[in-house]
């Protein structure tokens, strides 16, 4: 069809010439012909230092391996009609490589009624792999180096047996390092840049009582947790329009049973407030410019019924 088309001289950027396009063209279906054999390490080592008998400090260096491979979407081909014929090797990308360290430190406080955790880290990725949308086709490409930085604390409260509360913060400063002139990356990487959802802040809490009541007839429980995360891109490639501002979302539940938990009634809630988000977008399909995306869970609640015997 496609020769068919070029021999009556349509043009390839006609919208009747979409058989010329790679993906819908038959004479390019099933040349994958490639091989790729890697052979690499990870593993970790630390040191533990136990400063007191409720203080434990870690410092840890650790390599992760992500193995290369194939897309197998004949967009992939780099084709130069009558020079160059499609070949498996156009569809390959590189291992992924991660190279991590951290400094930590674990402590129980106030006879145990406090924990608190802190972790600072550096992260170096080479040749991240980048799978992205286009709309019409999905790539994976190789970025040289992205880097991330930042710390994490967490702290578990428990005051009394029945209350019980967590709080926890991390910063990580995740950028794309130099990205190449010629590269055949998304022209929406630049240097820079954050990666796709990673924002800088994460803010988690909850707060919850499980206890007894009516002279310990009953047990009663609740719990509340929020979440924060400042504003991130939510389309892999940075697209323009992928923005999305920081949000919280909160859920809820509140439950009544037997003590021995034979049996238990409970109501509870996700996303209480019903923020409306994105978890992802893409490219629309031959709409530049446009992004469709998968929204995050609205708000949904609902009652559970538990037993056990």
């Amino acid at each position: 069809g496609c020769d068919a088309l070029v021999g009556r001289g349509v043009s390839s950027g006609s919208p009747f010439n979409l058989v010329c396009l790679l993906g819908f063209d038959p004479r390019y279906e099933g040349n994958y012909q490639a091989k790729k054999k890697e052979s690499e390490f990870s593993g970790v080592a630390s040191l533990m230092f136990e400063l007191s008998d409720n203080i434990n400090s870690y410092i840890s260096y650790s390599r992760g391996y992500k193995g290369g491979g194939f897309v197998l979407d004949v967009f992939g081909y780099s084709l130069v009609p009558g020079v160059k014929q499609p070949s498996g090797e156009d569809l390959k990308f590189d291992p992924e490589f991660a190279d991590n360290f951290e400094f930590g430190l674990k402590t129980q406080l106030f006879d145990r009624k406090l924990r608190a955790n802190l972790a600072v880290f550096y992260t170096k990725l080479t040749d991240y792999q980048l799978t992205y949308n286009t709309g019409a086709a999905i790539f994976t490409r190789n970025v040289p180096e992205v880097t991330s930085k930042g710390f994490e604390l967490e702290t578990e409260f428990r005051p009394t047996n029945e209350l019980r509360g967590t709080f926890g913060v991390t910063y990580a400063n995740t950028r794309y390092g130099k990205i190449p002139a010629i590269s055949g990356l998304p022209a929406t990487l630049v240097t820079g840049a954050r990666l796709y959802n990673a924002p800088l802040w994460t803010i988690n809490g909850t707060i919850g009582w499980d206890g007894k009541i009516l002279n310990d007839r009953l047990r009663l429980y609740t719990h509340a947790g929020g979440r924060y995360v400042t504003d991130v891109k939510v389309e892999r490639s940075l697209a323009r329009g992928s923005d999305q501002e920081g949000f919280v979302t909160v859920d809820a539940r509140i439950g009544l049973g037997a003590p021995d938990q034979s049996w238990t009634v409970e109501l509870w809630a996700r996303n209480l407030f019903n923020k409306r988000y994105f978890v992802s977008q893409i490219n629309a399909t031959f709409q530049s410019g446009t992004l469709v995306g998968l929204p995050g869970e609205p708000r949904m609640f609902g009652a559970s019924i538990m037993g056990r015997w």
